[in-house]
């Protein structure tokens, strides 16, 4: 696995690549994690059974030096212990697919590239905006196969020239027994409603305030409270919209945590008015939990969510559409509890962590068939 960066970094992208290296490593598979160092953290380190290789960058910053030599670091790495592994599974698009790329033209080993976003805020625009276009298009087309999360993302790669035959399919995973399904109080006058996610732009949760703004100024009955969970370069412009907007205690901001299980165990209903996504683990942790939803209609959240059934969609940048949807899952108990039920029974069916391990493992086999 090569990954910008890994635990105890956490992010979607490294929480999947966690999940899936240690349901893995249970089914009898070795795998090993290619990382940058960053401070602090020691260059060599196993966890769990799962070793872990931090490769010297400079600084922490993915500055162009820190970058060159992580993307060295990797392919000097993957071609001297050739011989220790099958396949190279590649979580961006990025400096690790580059890296893995470079290094099959000595290896021939097979390179699986994972596309974790799509869209403005997404690898492949990241791509198209970066220098030597022709040259990483050129290498792209020598991957083995891109797994990716929506439709959008088949597209993009379509745009850089990637055959259809190489592109697969793939979904984000949820340990269903550390989300479980909790029976909520249905009748309750006093509700949390919880938002989990990175505070940066492209999450939209300034759209949520505004939204939440509205629900408070229609008088529900009930005592409401947002919990916003995780931290960002956004952190302090929200705090102070929420000054702005009088929101005072009725918005609480928790800070980043590694107990989004417990905040989800407890919360009421769940929402993410993301302007961009990939495969969102807070809605399949969200839906793990029985938690009924809403969320944007972007990325790979509507293979996720149908619309009353598992969950509400509402289109991006529409505030008003957010505020109806929040008003709904607010005052039609019933709703969240259909909602929540059939969410935790489409996840357990289709995005349980055992189940999407074993489609990976397909994928690894008819990579390497030997």
């Amino acid at each position: 696995m090569v990954i910008s960066s890994f635990f105890p970094i956490i992010g979607g992208t490294e929480k999947q690549a966690q999940a899936l290296s240690m349901h893995l490593l249970k089914r009898g598979v070795e795998v090993c994690i290619l990382t940058r160092q960053y401070p602090g953290l020691s260059k060599y380190q196993v966890l769990d059974g799962l070793p872990i290789y931090r490769l010297l960058v400079w600084g922490c910053n993915n500055n162009y030096i820190s970058t060159l030599m992580f993307t060295g670091g990797v392919i000097v790495w993957l071609i001297w212990h050739a011989r220790l592994y099958d396949v190279v599974h590649a979580h961006q698009t990025l400096s690790p697919a580059m890296a893995a790329l470079i290094a099959k033209l000595c290896t021939r080993k097979p390179v699986l590239i994972k596309v974790a976003g799509s869209g403005a805020y997404g690898e492949i625009r990241e791509i198209r905006r970066r220098p030597c276009l022709t040259l990483r298009r050129r290498l792209l087309r020598q991957a083995d196969r891109f797994l990716v999360l929506n439709e959008e993302s088949i597209q993009e790669l379509g745009q850089l020239g990637i055959a259809r035959h190489q592109i697969v399919r793939g979904v984000n995973g949820v340990d269903t027994q550390r989300f479980a399904f909790v029976k909520r109080k249905m009748e309750s006058r006093s509700l949390t409603v919880v938002s989990v996610g990175r505070l940066s732009y492209e999450k939209g949760l300034d759209l949520l305030l505004l939204a939440w703004k509205e629900v408070l100024q229609l008088k529900i009955p009930g005592e409401f409270t947002l919990l916003i969970v995780g931290d960002g370069p956004e952190r302090v412009d929200l705090e102070a919209l929420r000054e702005q907007l009088a929101l005072g205690e009725r918005v609480v901001f928790t800070g980043a945590t590694t107990g989004i299980d417990r905040y989800l165990q407890q919360a009421d209903i769940f929402v993410l008015p993301s302007r961009s996504e990939g495969m969102p683990n807070a809605v399949l942790e969200a839906m793990a939990s029985g938690l009924a939803i809403a969320a944007t209609r972007v990325g790979g959240i509507p293979y996720l969510i149908t619309p009353d059934q598992t969950g509400l969609l509402v289109p991006p940048e529409d505030v008003a559409a957010l505020t109806q949807a929040l008003v709904q899952l607010l005052t039609r108990p019933n709703l969240r509890r259909r909602l929540g039920r059939t969410a935790r029974q489409h996840v357990e069916h289709n995005y349980s962590m055992k189940i999407v391990t074993e489609h990976y493992l397909q994928l690894y086999r008819e990579l390497s068939p030997n």
